[in-house]
């Protein structure tokens, strides 16, 4: 692709990161289900006030329908060694919310006041009473820059997400999502809100009694004393203690999170109760700046919740059973998340039971001249992070993926590139597996010479894979384990918590099939990766 097609299919992409001129609307939208509820009115108001109703209604994108129906977006062609009908694009593209909204009966309770004449007013000045406002104060409420418009939209997830998606409970260390009655391991997902970007917390365990935002306990991760005499317990289970406060907060429990309801359904999304006020406090930002953050590629593009593509638990209903394929982005731009560059093949495999070794057993999959960049999610606070990306080379048809960040998706500077095909002790290729080590050993019964092994691999660019997932459901025999489990680390620096950063994937190798893995990349602080006192833990 040429530099000038290039800018200009960014051109476009950039461009639907707005809601399309061609949507439909719905009178049974969230907007709709806070309005008549009968428990949301004053959370109705604030959206209003906020000029969010007309996005909050949009239910399909119309120009997507008519592309399809006149063919002008395809199928591509099937991966060779998927089988038929692997390219199958979606049908649709929808839109899709989901909104925790405090309780009229909270915001009574709080202000002293009946909900139905609680004003955004009231609201704001709560907020600047309790010292958690951002931004300006004043009355233009529909400004990204009002502090009662962060509030609101730090609330909103543009993914439709049920209550079983919030967090995704699939092949966790331990735990089979056909089978298993209980939790085992704690599980989270870290989201991107609506506006100005944000991160919340999504977090489940065995001890959690529910589904939580921002909930931040200290996990028995190895890395402290939590057992009765003292054992240093690894079983990455609640410890019954709470991180403490870092910074201005709510309330004194803040880091306990907040238990989500049962939600309301609307056409486009869902509303679910809170019985405390959400916001993001300076301890919720430098709480996730304090651990390291995974992120699923489904959980950053949310047409794929909204379009019923995220983590499947059964075949989809038309095409390949597992399998789905996109348009590039000059065809139609699909994800607002993610450009794909002409000449590329993308597509989502959800390795519904087959057993592979995935973070929540999907991924995502490049193939040919790819040419693809991805919108990060943002950092919560301003510092110096460590960003990695998932590596997994059971197939041998693994590609080498060069590496371009920054912030201007046009001219994005060069950082690494990273050979798919490497094992810890293995360089596995088309055309056989030769011996190429990396330094990775099996772990012993040492935990410091374990440790030994790790920094080595970080420092030639490396990790082990995680411990906290496996290839079989309901196994207990790790990732981390695997030499063909992996982690790349791309690059360290200095990043602001309100920048925008890009990350592109390009094929190194002169070969149409062969494949870029793409299954989660994390964001890593450096008060983790290089804290001498606690080292990382292997989770």
């Amino acid at each position: 692709m040429t530099m000038k097609t290039r800018i200009l299919h960014i051109a476009i992409w950039l461009l639907v990161l707005a809601p399309a001129a061609k949507a439909q609307t719905d009178d049974s939208s969230v907007v709709n289900a806070l309005r008549t509820e009968g428990n949301y009115s004053v959370f109705a108001r604030l959206v209003e006030a906020c000029g969010l109703t007309e996005r909050l209604s949009l239910i399909r994108d119309e120009a997507y329908e008519e592309a399809y129906l006149s063919g002008r977006v395809r199928d591509i062609s099937n991966i060779e060694t998927e089988g038929p009908q692997t390219g199958t694009i979606p049908e649709h593209r929808y839109y899709g919310f989901t909104i925790f909204a405090e309780t009229d009966a909270l915001w009574s309770q709080l202000l002293g006041k009946a909900a139905s004449a609680i004003t955004p007013a009231d609201v704001q000045s709560y907020l600047v009473q309790q010292g958690i406002s951002e931004g300006n104060t004043n009355d233009q409420y529909s400004s990204e820059d009002n502090a009662l418009y962060q509030f609101v939209t730090y609330h909103i997830l543009p993914q439709k997400l049920a209550k079983d998606k919030l967090v995704i409970h699939y092949n966790e260390l331990g735990y089979n999502w056909m089978t298993s009655k209980h939790f085992t391991i704690a599980v989270e997902e870290i989201y991107t809100t609506l506006g100005r970007p944000r991160l919340l917390k999504a977090f489940e365990s065995a001890e959690s009694e529910g589904i939580c935002l921002n909930r931040f306990p200290v996990l028995r991760n190895g890395r402290g004393q939590f057992g009765p005499d003292g054992e240093n317990i690894n079983d990455y289970h609640e410890s019954g203690v709470f991180q403490p406060l870092r910074g201005k907060s709510l309330t004194a429990d803040e880091n306990e999170g907040i238990r989500v309801g049962e939600p309301v359904v609307a056409h486009n999304g869902y509303v679910y109760p809170l019985p405390q006020v959400l916001a993001c406090t300076e301890n919720v930002c430098r709480q996730l700046q304090n651990q390291r953050m995974r992120f699923d590629v489904g959980v950053l593009l949310p047409e794929m919740a909204n379009n019923d593509m995220r983590r499947p638990m059964t075949s989809f209903y038309y095409g390949h059973p597992r399998d789905k394929g996109f348009p590039t982005s000059g065809e139609y731009p699909y994800f607002d998340n993610l450009y794909i560059g002409e000449g590329s093949r993308f597509y989502y495999l959800s390795g519904l039971n087959n057993n592979w070794m995935n973070y929540e057993g999907d991924e995502f999959m490049g193939i040919g001249r790819f040419d693809i960049t991805l919108k990060l999610p943002p950092v919560p606070a301003d510092g110096t992070y460590e960003l990695r990306i998932a590596m997994q080379s059971a197939s041998n048809s693994r590609t080498i993926v060069q590496m371009s960040l920054g912030a201007d998706p046009e001219n994005l500077p060069f950082v690494r590139t990273v050979d798919m095909r490497q094992s810890g002790t293995t360089l596995n290729t088309s055309y056989g597996n030769y011996q190429k080590s990396i330094g990775w050993e099996a772990d012993t019964d040492d935990p410091v010479y374990n440790r030994s092994v790790d920094v080595r691999l970080h420092e030639r660019g490396y990790m082990k894979g995680s411990n906290s997932y496996s290839a079989q459901p309901g196994s207990s025999e790790a990732l981390r384990r695997d030499e063909r489990s992996l982690r790349g680390v791309l690059w360290e620096g200095k990043v602001e918590a309100g920048k925008q950063l890009y990350l592109r994937f390009e094929n190194a190798l002169d070969n149409d099939n062969k494949q870029f893995f793409f299954d989660y990349i994390e964001w890593c602080p450096k008060e983790v990766y290089d804290n001498p006192e606690t080292p990382e833990d292997i989770w």
